[in-house]
């Protein structure tokens, strides 16, 4: 099996989005509604997820930050990317957190692509 990009979202539609997105551009997906589920799945494909793409709140069903935690602690090193519809450029705690990489959701997908191109390569 081909190595792949995990994408975290509560949110049906932005996971089936971000997943036809990754496709479009030759990545495999795995996806995951929630911070169990997404565990679940690193540990059942392992090393072949080598980018988790997250989103920041997943209410009711864990977060990006308390999942990027989890996960480092698991795979210290597994870059995650953290996606969210709100922009951090004040919040100095999320910036500090360690994310490879922090985006807004309704940006650009060009913003998105150097994270794939420099950790999927």
């Amino acid at each position: 099996m081909d190595t792949g990009i995990l994408v975290v979202d509560d949110d049906e539609l932005a996971r089936i989005m971000m997943r036809d997105f990754l496709e479009s551009v030759g990545q495999n997906v795995f996806l995951a509604e929630d911070e169990l589920s997404a565990l679940d799945a690193l540990h059942q494909k392992g090393e072949l997820i080598r980018l988790v793409v997250t989103d920041y709140s997943m209410p009711r069903k864990g977060d990006g930050v308390r999942l990027f935690h989890c996960i480092k602690m698991i795979r210290p090193e597994l870059p995650v990317v953290l996606l969210s519809g709100q922009e951090f450029d004040h919040d100095h705690e999320i910036h500090q957190v360690g994310f490879n990489g922090i985006e807004v959701k309704s940006s650009r997908r060009d913003s998105l692509m150097k994270f794939i191109m420099k950790y999927m390569a």
